[in-house]
């Protein structure tokens, strides 16, 4: 059987227990374009299938190695009592997962340069290029702003908007989680701008339609996003000079958006612990301890912890010294 029929009708039976199965289904797509898809299914061996993980020749072991490594081992574990395939081309034991890199904290003057080479992005001036460097500059800002996923920022349509009650609706995310995310009056002044401009070069206006849209009148895409971003990244000059497996993402913006919202409520004199799990749910973690891990993240957060720290500290020997 070809391996494009194999994984098509896999994609259908996930789908069918209820699941969106949209990245998994992506990366599945990738791997049958990588072994062929007229290739016979029954012969792909566990060689090729790590070829596939190590593409490009790189030997690290990144999440992104394990998440492609997750997925192939669900469809040959659900193909295999099909007799679809005589074995499960992968090793019983895959390699160990290396550190968990820290996302990367991008300062204020990071992020204003970012936001103004995206939307100032040289190649946008090209008749071939399809990307408007607006789009771009937004999906930026509202990732940051409002501490978005990538994904999200770029699935949102016109109709998740709510002027009225200031909110934006996230639908069906990660853990098919849906939630409303609320935004200040600077940022609606932001949105509201940005959909005059929006309908100045014409893009569609029903409640259905995407929020970011190519000039080619296509949708946008997370990936061409990430493509267009490491032009904006390098042109701003931002690089990592530690051991991380990668440099500065989109996704850092989410994590950036978070220590920055901690350290401001560390200044502000605020019970951190008591707040967190509102950020928490404001993030759409589905445990605390995933917010958890942006309470070390940053020397300027750290320090300020350990200055209210040392206060309490203060406060209660000379309490104690009272009532001597």
């Amino acid at each position: 059987m070809k391996t494009y029929d194999v994984i098509e009708r896999y994609i259908v039976y996930r789908r069918s227990l209820g699941e969106k199965y949209t990245t998994s289904a992506y990366i599945l797509r990738q791997y049958y374009n990588y072994i062929g898809k007229d290739f016979d299914f029954a012969k792909i061996t566990e060689a090729m299938n790590m070829d596939y993980l190590y593409r490009g020749g790189k030997k690290t072991v990144t999440s992104g190695w394990f998440n492609k490594f997750s997925v192939l081992k669900g469809l040959f574990q659900w193909a295999y009592p099909r007799l679809l395939i005589s074995t499960i081309p992968l090793p019983e034991h895959p390699p160990k997962r290396g550190e968990h890199s820290l996302p990367y904290v991008y300062t204020n003057e990071e992020l204003k340069r970012v936001f103004h080479i995206a939307e100032n992005l040289p190649c946008c001036e090209s008749k071939n290029c399809t990307l408007y460097g607006k789009c771009l500059s937004v999906f930026l800002k509202l990732t940051y702003v409002l501490g978005l996923r990538s994904r999200e920022t770029i699935s949102l349509k016109l109709k998740d908007l709510d002027f009225e009650q200031n909110f934006v609706l996230i639908n069906e995310s990660k853990f098919y989680k849906s939630r409303r995310v609320p935004f200040n009056h600077q940022v609606k002044i932001f949105l509201q701008e940005y959909l005059k401009w929006r309908k100045s070069v014409s893009m569609p206006e029903h409640g259905e339609a995407p929020l970011f849209y190519k000039k080619d009148g296509k949708p946008e895409t997370v990936a061409r996003m990430r493509y267009f971003f490491k032009k904006v990244r390098n042109l701003a000059d931002i690089k990592r000079t530690d051991k991380s497996f990668h440099q500065p993402r989109i996704h850092d913006l989410r994590g950036t958006f978070a220590v920055h919202r901690l350290t401001a409520w560390y200044k502000e004199g605020r019970n951190v612990n008591d707040l967190l799990p509102f950020l928490s749910t404001f993030l759409g973690h589905d445990r605390l301890v995933h917010t958890q891990v942006y309470l070390t993240m940053t020397e300027e957060l750290f320090c300020e912890a350990n200055k209210k720290f040392e206060e309490y500290i203060k406060l209660n020997i000379e309490l104690s010294l009272i009532h001597i």
